[in-house]
């Protein structure tokens, strides 16, 4: 939890760093291809991160998951190197290319591409060593390397060598650096946690048939969803430029940081609506449950969007005068955000009902929503053409997987006195919100207004938290 943690404040903070470091291009450049690195991870772990678990129960000793986890890393890092080699022809011109698809990358160092493409192979294996740890109940080397690691031993030498005349690949080397941090750092919590792997460790790396029919449906899952989260990145640096998908991550960074409000209440929705037995009529039970979590999650995230309205400008000219430009597409990325918060939870509800059927669907509804709208709205308006597409994707997408549960459950889960009280509290900001845009006040003044909403938004919020919590 305390990784956890310090990573969530460290992270954004070297990545503000670098953004402005690198600003004018490369920070774009390495949001690009990081992710097209992620989506080439994707499809050479092939689904079998998820396998080593699996397999562990069905083998039942050691000796016999390490022989198939070692035909699994052989065959991930070798597909991973065709990968990286086939990247490699792409970028030279010897096939057709992606890696030359966005604007303003064909000037890019060869030295930079390389170190890229070098660490997939790391990466891959470092994502099943981490994963094979979780059979013997080993989280905290997941946590440690992943989510405080990596990152900081990928974005503290990127911020240092920034200032040297290394700066041109000064956040390529770093990225490779970190990737084989990674991998030093896994194999070594791997071979402690598994010490008779040297006996065990097959030189093959054909994988037996049962891992296959196991992974693979989840290896098509996964990469159809990462390159739906992505493909507003690929398409802006396709049409925009990279100096545009630099300004665009930086806005998703801060964006998402509304996103993570939620995440804390999935299990307790997961939890409570799992109880629930098949044909049950809905009680007022589960009815509060979901109103209630999606009122706080709703709650939390006002003054976050009031303050991106307010202070969004502003913070993006401190981090660089570029990123202002970015200012529109923040509102409407946390706007979509904030406001289809009473939809967020209709998976998660879905999937405590057993009704995991319907998750496939709607994966497949909004990769082709998201693929369709960026297509659609990114050549002629940008970085807010993105952020309307994926907002307006997963709208519709959270709108089946209600309609889906009000096709199951025979009825609407909604409580018109929690919408209220949440319409109620956004509305307290609004008339300052209005003031704030047509007078463009001082920053003084600005702070008074939002100081102003925030005071009666906090006590109504107050007011009504202390009735509504008597009856969780």
């Amino acid at each position: 939890m305390l990784l956890d943690n310090a990573s969530k404040v460290l992270d954004p903070l070297l990545v503000l760093l670098c953004a402005r470091l690198y600003v004018g291009g490369g920070w774009g450049f390495f949001k690009y291809y990081e992710s097209i690195l992620l989506l080439l991870m994707r499809l050479a772990v092939v689904g079998m991160d998820r396998g080593v678990v699996w397999i562990y129960a069905k083998r039942g000793s050691d000796e016999s998951f390490l022989r198939v986890f070692s035909r699994a890393v052989n065959f991930v890092m070798l597909f991973a190197v065709f990968l990286s080699l086939l990247a490699v022809a792409q970028w030279a011109g010897w096939l057709p290319a992606w890696g030359r698809f966005a604007h303003g990358a064909v000037g890019a160092s060869w030295f930079d591409i390389l170190c890229y493409l070098a660490s997939l192979p790391f990466q891959c294996a470092m994502l099943l060593f981490l994963q094979a740890l979780v059979n013997k109940r080993a989280l905290y080397p997941f946590a440690f390397i992943r989510n405080m690691v990596v990152p900081l031993a990928t974005l503290g030498p990127a911020a240092l060598l920034a200032l040297t005349p290394l700066k041109p690949h000064g956040l390529a080397i770093p990225y490779l650096f970190g990737s084989i941090l990674g991998f030093a750092l896994s194999a070594g919590f791997f071979l402690k946690a598994y010490p008779s792997v040297w006996r065990s460790w097959a030189p093959s790396a054909w994988i037996p048939r049962d891992m296959i029919r196991y992974s693979l449906p989840l290896a098509s899952t996964d990469f159809v969803m990462s390159f739906a989260y992505r493909i507003d990145i690929l398409l802006l640096g396709r049409y925009a430029g990279l100096r545009v998908v630099e300004v665009y991550a930086i806005i998703v960074m801060i964006s998402n940081a509304l996103l993570t409000l939620k995440q804390s209440f999935d299990n307790i929705i997961l939890s409570v609506f799992s109880k629930k037995i098949p044909g049950q009529l809905v009680d007022e039970e589960y009815r509060h449950s979901f109103n209630y979590a999606t009122w706080m999650v709703f709650t939390a995230r006002i003054p976050f969007f009031f303050l991106a309205c307010f202070f969004g400008r502003k913070l993006l000219y401190l981090i660089s005068p570029v990123y202002m430009t970015g200012y529109s597409t923040l509102i409407l990325a946390t706007a979509f955000i904030l406001f289809a918060t009473p939809l967020a939870f209709a998976s998660i509800m879905l999937m405590g009902l057993g009704k995991t059927k319907v998750i496939p669907v709607s994966q497949v509804l909004f990769f082709l929503l998201t693929l369709g709208f960026n297509l659609w709205l990114i050549p002629a308006h940008g970085m807010q053409g993105a952020a309307v597409a994926m907002g307006v994707s997963t709208v519709i997408t959270n709108i089946f997987c209600m309609v889906a549960l009000r096709y199951y459950e025979k009825t609407w889960y909604f409580q018109t006195s929690y919408l209220w009280h949440a319409l109620i509290e956004t509305l307290f900001f609004a008339p300052f919100l209005a003031v704030y845009v047509w007078l463009s006040p001082s920053l003084p003044v600005t702070i008074l207004l939002f100081l102003a909403g925030a005071l009666l938004y906090g006590a109504y919020t107050w007011k009504i938290w202390n009735r509504l919590r008597t009856l969780a």
